[in-house]
């Protein structure tokens, strides 16, 4: 015969586990292993520290790096360097724009970031908005509001990519609140100047931030920040053709495993150039240490995202 004593005691387990799910307090999702690859990059080392959120564009024949300097700053800067560390250009962001990314069409520079952030706290306001700088020249620079998010989302970092039928903007969002953490939402535009939100949506455990999205031959590829069983922070990516089914790889787009590296290789950008894709993407300890370093893939976008799938 059971002993009553045991039996008490599974129902109360049982009622404590009913109660914790009706709470939300369900085990948390482990962190997935380490990736079983990563692509492999030449002439990789710091460009610029401390760094911060940036992008690489071709501009007028010269490659640059475009940043949103936050770390150590009071309020939020624009930086842009060349691949030496030379600084061309270096001013107080609009509005407190920050969490930038940059593109590049017809010989003219884009600027893309989000305001009403928490320099403080690392945390941007709900319904907070996107903000555009352009210029073509390096010196005279135009910026307004392109949109407003809704006011349940706080949007970050941002990321552009031309389509066959306009453009489309990734942007993180997240919070407490939200499980996983970090997610990844879309708009888009006809002409980079209207903005309007798109049913795409992309999320995966622990985290997915610091978005670089770009389209090639049919296919959003999508390229994101995350961490692993090994506390490594890394850049993964998934492709869809529709922004909502994504299809996976177990090879990373770049894995910290070199020494400069520490233990993060976020922040991950790319422009292809004669041939061959040209990087940039945070190192460092994910505390404040860090710095913006650059690689080089030896071989087209094509060959590249061929290689991750």
């Amino acid at each position: 015969m059971t002993d009553i004593k045991t039996i008490c005691l599974a129902l109360l387990l049982a009622a404590l586990a009913c109660l914790l799910l009706a709470c939300g307090g369900s085990p948390s999702t482990p962190n997935p292993p380490p990736p079983e690859s990563s692509l492999v990059y030449q002439n990789g080392g710091v460009l610029m520290s401390p760094g911060g959120e940036g992008s690489i564009v071709e501009f007028k024949g010269r490659l640059l790096v475009v940043m949103g300097q936050r770390v150590q700053v009071s309020t939020p800067r624009i930086q842009i360097v060349d691949l030496t560390g030379s600084v061309v250009a270096d001013f107080e962001s609009p509005q407190g724009m920050t969490l930038i990314c940059a593109y590049v069409e017809s010989d003219r520079l884009y600027i893309f970031g989000v305001t009403d952030f928490n320099m403080g706290q690392g945390l941007s306001a709900k319904g907070n908005r996107v903000v555009r700088m352009s210029t073509d020249d390096l010196a005279i620079w135009e910026s307004q509001t392109v949109y407003t998010f809704p006011s349940n989302i706080s949007a970050y970092n941002l990321s552009v990519t031309p389509t066959p039928s306009g453009y489309i903007m990734g942007y993180d969002f997240g919070g407490p609140e939200y499980s996983p953490t970090w997610q990844i939402g879309f708009l888009e535009s006809p002409d980079l100047l209207n903005w309007s939100p798109i049913a795409g949506h992309f999320e995966a455990y622990p985290f997915s931030s610091a978005n670089a999205v770009r389209y090639l031959n049919g296919y959003y590829y999508l390229f994101y920040s995350t961490q692993d069983s090994a506390q490594n922070y890394y850049t993964a990516v998934v492709r869809s053709v529709d922004l909502l089914n994504w299809e996976t790889t177990s090879i990373a787009a770049i894995y910290p495993t070199e020494v400069y590296q520490h233990i993060n290789t976020t922040d991950f950008d790319l422009v292809e150039s004669n041939g061959v894709v040209y990087v940039n993407f945070a190192v460092g300890d994910q505390s404040g240490n860090g710095a913006m370093a650059t690689a080089v893939y030896p071989g087209s976008l094509q060959q590249m995202v061929s290689k991750l799938f």
